[in-house]
C-alpha cells in the first residue's frame, strides 16, 4: 500500500497545493466508494498545472542516479487557470484580487476546502473598484463580478480552459 504522498515541484502557487490537498483528502475519505468519486477526483487532478501523471516509484525502480522520470511527455498541460482570490463580499458582488485575465462569457469557478461546495459561473458583468463595467480584468488588480451567494471569503478563483 502507500503510507505517505509528497506534492512535488518548485514555486507552487496556492492554487496548486490547495488544489492537490482537497483532492487527496477527498481521497482518503473517499475509500471504497464508487467509480464515479473517483472520476471526479481524477478531473480535479486536470485542473492544475501539471506534467503528465504516471506512478514513478510505485511500479519501477529508480535508475542508477536514484531518479525515475518519464521523459516522453515533459510538457505542461491543465484544464484550468488560477486568477485570483475572492477577499469580500460587498453590495451582490463578490470582490477579488485578480491575478490572470478573465473576459465576459468566461466560465470560471470559486473552489472552496470541500470540493462539494464549489461554484461554477458564467462571467456577464466585470466591474473596476470604481464599478466602471469592463469587458475584461488584467493581473494585479482589483475587480468585482456579481454573485448572489455571500459565503465566498478566501475562494480562490480559476478559469475553464474545456
Amino acid at each position: 500500500g502507500i503510507d505517505a504522498g509528497k506534492i512535488e515541484g518548485r514555486m507552487k502557487s496556492e492554487y496548486y497545493v490547495a488544489q492537490l490537498c482537497r483532492v487527496y483528502r477527498k481521497a482518503m475519505e473517499s475509500s471504497g466508494q464508487d467509480s464515479s468519486v473517483w472520476e471526479m477526483l481524477r478531473e480535479e487532478l486536470q485542473k492544475v498545472s501539471h506534467r503528465p501523471y504516471w506512478e514513478g516509484f510505485y511500479d519501477f525502480p529508480a535508475g542508477d542516479a536514484g531518479i525515475v522520470e518519464k521523459s516522453d511527455q515533459s510538457a505542461y498541460i491543465s484544464k484550468s487557470e488560477y486568477c485570483g482570490k475572492v477577499i469580500a463580499h460587498e453590495d451582490g458582488n463578490m470582490v477579488f484580487d485578480c491575478l490572470a485575465k478573465i473576459s465576459l462569457g468566461d466560465t470560471i469557478e470559486l473552489i472552496f476546502p470541500e470540493i462539494n461546495q464549489d461554484i461554477r459561473l458564467q462571467v456577464n458583468k466585470i466591474y473596476d473598484n470604481d464599478y466602471k463595467e469592463l469587458v475584461c480584468t488584467k493581473p494585479n488588480a482589483r475587480f468585482r463580478v456579481p454573485l448572489a451567494q455571500k459565503d465566498v471569503l478566501g475562494a480562490l478563483i480559476r478559469r475553464c480552459l474545456d
